[in-house]
């Protein structure tokens, strides 16, 4: 290797940069991985196992030095349990626990107990040294190679909300009052700091208000992520049709319909008033689809249609979203925010999403798709668009945004 100034450099620095560079190499192989996983719809990290049933286990013979890192974690955290035995807690509900899983885990007692232990232990490490009231105390001192390295915690935090990584929530609660954690008034309850941790990630999803909606026992994280998001006003009366659609964001825009984000806390608020659809904005990123594909997977599991929040709220959306035309109009007044490449890819995910889904006549959205198509019916609403635009020489609003580029042309 030559210098700038024409000198060849000693062995030592080419050494060096070359044990730099295969260490960028490994990191971009991983980052790169991830994505190929994301894209082939994979739910876990090849440096996480979730055994059959479910439940976030760090592989430790398949994955040693992640294995090594989280026995370090919770090695120097076990001061926190001294006060009793933690794994003879886990052996007194042991049938408890194998019954909270769908299939039979083939592991003996001891070992069992060792690897809840081993999950619950990390879990309330993680949400602790996560929490508000830590995090910033944390990431003074030095650099935490479990929790706070680049891509970690984002990893952690949506590991954490699949179903297959499940652990049940009465024994994170049950340790977490066992340990001396709990006396510390600012880490409060197990629920408090799930709600600071995913709130981090997941700001529309999870928060403190909506966590307020929680009103009966959470079985897991992503339980806790629905129960956050609980419509809070549904509508009944006798309904005539089974199946109802809304028509496409475009239609209703040409049919004079104003669309708003009214800001609230949940995104399943939605309601349309006075000719006004007001749907809070909703963040689509790369793991939006595996977020809300493991939700979709657990309501199915555990409930009917008329409690399928998660269910409806998709089939509506992907109503409205049709086309990338129809993205556009939704993004544009912010009821959507883009995170993908193009809208296209916006609308083929939400299409994914709702393959085999119906929102049914028990629908908490029943109403409001009624109530879109009855506007639609009416042609007097599109006539009032249609001359608004003829007397102003502009589009009404709500029609497609290349009109109004064309008409800026022609007045040029």
């Amino acid at each position: 290797m030559v210098a700038v100034g024409g000198e060849r450099e000693t062995p030592g620095p080419l050494v060096l940069e070359r044990e730099c560079c295969r260490g960028e190499r490994k990191e971009l192989q991983q980052a790169e991985r991830r994505r190929r996983e994301r894209e082939k719809g994979l739910l876990c990290r090849r440096s996480w196992r979730g055994r059959k049933g479910g439940c976030l286990c760090v592989c430790l013979k398949g994955n040693p030095s992640a294995a090594h890192g989280v026995q370090r974690r919770v090695a120097a955290c076990d001061c926190r349990w001294r006060a009793c035995t933690v794994q003879d807690v886990v052996k007194d509900i042991e049938t408890e626990l194998r019954d909270c899983y769908e299939e039979t885990i083939d592991l003996s007692r001891e070992d069992f107990a060792t690897m809840i232990l081993l999950d619950a232990v990390f879990i309330i490490m993680v949400l602790v040294l996560c929490s508000s009231a830590n995090r910033e105390s944390h990431e003074s001192g030095s650099a935490d190679q479990i929790f706070f390295r680049p891509f970690k915690f984002v990893d952690v935090v949506f590991d954490m909300c699949l179903l297959e990584n499940q652990l049940p929530f009465f024994i994170l609660e049950k340790l977490f009052e066992l340990s001396n954690v709990a006396a510390d008034p600012k880490n409060c309850t197990v629920s408090k700091l799930t709600s600071q941790f995913l709130h981090k990630i997941m700001e529309e999803l999870v928060n403190e208000k909506n966590c307020k909606k929680i009103n009966s026992e959470v079985l897991h994280f992503v339980d806790f992520i629905r129960k956050c998001q609980q419509p809070t006003g549904r509508r009944s009366e006798e309904r005539k049709t089974t199946i109802v659609s809304a028509p496409p964001a475009t239609k209703l825009h040409q049919s004079g319909v104003k669309f708003k984000d009214p800001g609230r806390n949940s995104l399943f608020d939605v309601s349309f008033n006075e000719g006004t659809l007001e749907i809070p904005q909703l963040t689509i990123h790369d793991r939006t689809e595996t977020l809300f594909r493991n939700l979709q997977a657990f309501e199915q599991c555990h409930y009917l249609s008329g409690n399928r929040f998660v269910n409806d709220y998709i089939s509506f959306i992907s109503c409205l979203v049709r086309a990338p035309n129809d993205v556009d109009v939704l993004a544009r007044n912010e009821n959507l925010k883009i995170m993908l490449n193009s809208d296209e890819a916006v609308s083929k995910l939400v299409y994914n999403l709702d393959k085999e889904n119906v929102v049914y006549k028990n629908s908490f959205l029943w109403g409001v798709c009624e109530d879109l198509n009855s506007h639609c019916r009416k042609r007097r609403h599109k006539w009032k668009a249609t001359l608004k635009q003829t007397c102003t020489g502009l589009p009404a609003e709500g029609d497609d945004h290349k009109l109004k580029q064309d008409h800026e042309e022609l007045k040029n």
